[in-house]
């Protein structure tokens, strides 16, 4: 009897042995989700199993979502794994979650017993950010925010972009195939008629296969000034002859149709190039990349930094340029927007924020540069991003705050404060 207990003992030892195995093969191929899956049946045998905690965590927060992550983060450890980084992971999640005061106990230990020094001043920056927080928060709000009900399902939509009475949003309604990094289906650009916020939900429409592409993520937006040239932003087939990673793409508008979309010549090979937008004057696209440092122009700082790149008249892109320190920090600062008036608003979760993702402005004065977040109810513990003004005064932006119809939706919002001057622009 003791024999067969044993030899059943070693037959979950094995079968384990080969769950993980597999978890961490799905791990490094960047299948998140697979890996979280097949991790969480390590974790129903053994709920304190350091390894399989950790790996769960990282998969969540390297699919964004971290929220998710920090019971994962609680448990996590084991040999091999860096408590510092456990510990910074857990606050940010702890964080994402509106719970400031338990991040701000995590931090504030790492910082005490951590030698890792650029993930002390990480962690010192988000102390410092927690602090602002409530200074912030006394500060009143003219923002007004609804969900844009209409548009959003229990699927993923964001990245608005309003357009000649239509806006255009990624999202992904509608697609049965799943991208095995988040377990959620593929996505697509879609368009509906709007006259500003009130869109006229029997048109909605996918853009046509050829910007679309079955099994791909088709997504964040953006068209010149007239409306001629798109740029977009299309993801890996993950076979062997695709391209590594997220790439950005143009197609030009002609004899009613729109062109073959190409490659830009400003994608680093191996990098993340995504969501893009172009300047008011149409000269100028802004995007955001991981990209590694290279040149003095180009120096990454870590995550995820906003660069811009000049377009000649022949549509070609060069002088690519990293927007720099004050802008661009040791985590991510993507979703770019310059609007009419020369303000430049991207997202962060660098900066100083609520958690996740944060909505911020650039404000230039004196010959200084302040960046302001945009602060609650526009922010929020969740992720904020990809906000597009259709006027001086009101626009659209997106977020997975509790109490919207499920995974990203599309929000709007009218500024009322008084000093705004309000131009109309379309």
């Amino acid at each position: 009897m003791r024999l067969r207990v044993l030899a059943f003992s070693a037959f979950l030892f094995l079968t384990a042995c080969g769950i993980e195995k597999k978890a961490n093969k799905a791990f490094v191929l960047g299948k998140y989700q697979n890996s979280i899956d097949l991790y969480k049946k390590v974790v129903a045998k053994n709920q304190n199993n350091g390894k399989a905690n950790y790996f769960i965590a990282e998969s969540y927060r390297l699919s964004n979502r971290p929220k998710e992550a920090e019971a994962y983060y609680g448990k996590a450890g084991g040999k091999g794994i860096d408590d510092d980084s456990v510990r910074f992971y857990y606050a940010q999640s702890l964080k994402a979650n509106g719970k400031y005061a338990e991040a701000r106990q995590q931090l504030d230990e790492m910082i005490k017993s951590t030698s890792n020094t650029a993930l002390k001043d990480r962690a010192q920056a988000e102390m410092n950010g927690l602090s602002y927080l409530e200074k912030l928060n006394e500060q009143k709000s003219f923002y007004r925010v609804k969900n844009l009900e209409l548009i959003n399902t229990p699927s993923s939509e964001y990245s608005p972009v309003f357009l000649n009475n239509e806006l255009y949003f990624t999202s992904s309604r509608g697609n049965d195939k799943i991208y095995e990094a988040t377990g959620t289906p593929f996505t697509d650009i879609y368009k509906v008629a709007s006259r500003g916020a009130n869109v006229d939900i029997a048109t909605v429409a996918a853009l046509p296969q050829g910007i679309n592409t079955s099994s791909i993520n088709d997504g964040c937006i953006t068209f010149s000034p007239d409306g001629k040239t798109m740029v977009f932003a299309k993801g890996n087939s993950g076979k062997r002859k695709s391209t590594e990673d997220v790439d950005l793409y143009i197609s030009r508008f002609r004899n009613g149709v729109w062109s073959e979309p190409i490659m830009i010549n400003i994608n680093e090979p191996g990098a993340w190039d995504s969501s893009p937008a172009f300047s008011p004057d149409g000269r100028t696209l802004y995007f955001a990349s991981n990209r590694k440092s290279r040149g003095r122009t180009q120096i990454s700082y870590g995550g995820t930094d906003i660069y811009a790149a000049q377009m000649d008249t022949r549509g070609r892109f060069s002088r690519v340029r990293n927007l720099g320190p004050e802008i661009n920090t040791a985590g991510n600062e993507l979703f770019p927007y310059m609007a009419e008036d020369a303000k430049l608003y991207f997202a962060s979760d660098g900066h100083p924020g609520y958690g996740g993702l944060d909505l911020f402005v650039v404000k230039r004065a004196n010959g200084k540069t302040a960046i302001e977040n945009l602060a609650q109810p526009v922010n929020s513990s969740g992720d904020d991003f990809g906000i597009f003004l259709f006027r001086a005064d009101r626009g659209f932006f997106t977020s997975n705050r509790e109490g919207g119809k499920g995974d990203d939706d599309i929000y709007t919002f009218v500024n009322e404060d008084p000093n705004l001057k309000v131009v109309n622009y379309y």
